[in-house]
């Protein structure tokens, strides 16, 4: 098992990301199926909505979508090509381009003409952190049966799944595609130059689980350093490594 960290490094890259993480937090807490996370599924819920509501981030997450399909359909003459994962993985983006196409709202419609969810916004963004005694309507859902708000949760999040599945999906499938090499950062410092000029949004950089030290990446996709460091403790800042550590970095294009 390995530890990886992964650096989106374009805008779009950062954006799927962001959906990613915060769907993920959302999954997570409704798979929990604990009453008293109804109000943090919530603070998330209105975090995925700045993400991906709007007419143009439909468009943005198609244009990536057609863009993914064009360059899987161009490997279709090519023999070492799987045909069969091939198929299957251009199907997968067709009906995901399908569920955004027949999508009758704009993405966080449902959100945007709820009462409730306003309420919470107008506060959450004036003041930050907002507590069940604060706001009798919120303390009141708190207190609802599990499976009440767990369907009101499904709802909020409707129209809005169709591009978070999309940003999931079009992850997944360029992470598979990903660049190997296995490199080593000489006293804890690795440097990489992009000579051929390739696409790149993302990166993933894979260590042993027991290894002390953590990277940290700076730089575009021109060229970009890989420092390792190493924390003696927190309250001292980490120092770079000064021995040689071996990773696996993983060169992505969306």
């Amino acid at each position: 098992m390995t530890v990886i960290y992964e650096h989106p490094i374009t805008e779009h890259a950062k954006w799927l990301k962001r959906i990613e993480v915060t769907y993920s937090k959302i999954e997570n807490l409704i798979k929990s199926r604990r009453q008293h996370v109804f109000a943090n599924i919530i603070f998330l819920i209105i975090e995925l909505e700045t993400l991906v509501s709007g007419q143009e981030n439909r468009t943005d997450i198609q244009k990536i979508l057609n863009k993914k399909k064009s360059f899987l359909v161009s490997l279709s003459s090519n023999p070492d090509v799987n045909y069969e994962i091939l198929e299957k993985t251009l199907e997968e983006l067709e009906e995901a381009d399908k569920r955004l196409r027949c999508l009758e709202v704009p993405p966080g419609n449902n959100l945007q003409k709820d009462h409730f969810i306003q309420l919470i916004k107008c506060k959450y963004n004036i003041k930050g952190p907002l507590y069940d005694f604060e706001l009798p309507h919120l303390n009141y859902w708190i207190h609802q049966e599990l499976e009440l708000q767990l369907d009101r949760i499904e709802f909020w999040l409707e129209d809005l799944i169709p591009i978070v599945k999309a940003a999931e999906l079009i992850l997944r499938i360029s992470r598979k595609s990903g660049q190997k090499t296995i490199c080593t950062a000489e006293n804890g410092f690795y440097q990489y130059v992009n000579e051929k000029q390739t696409n790149l949004d993302l990166m993933q950089i894979k260590v042993h689980p027991n290894l002390l030290e953590f990277p940290e990446i700076t730089g575009n996709k021109h060229k970009f350093l890989i420092r390792f460091l190493e924390e003696k403790n927190t309250q001292v800042k980490p120092q770079q490594a000064t021995k040689s550590i071996k990773f696996e970095l993983f060169l992505i294009t969306l």
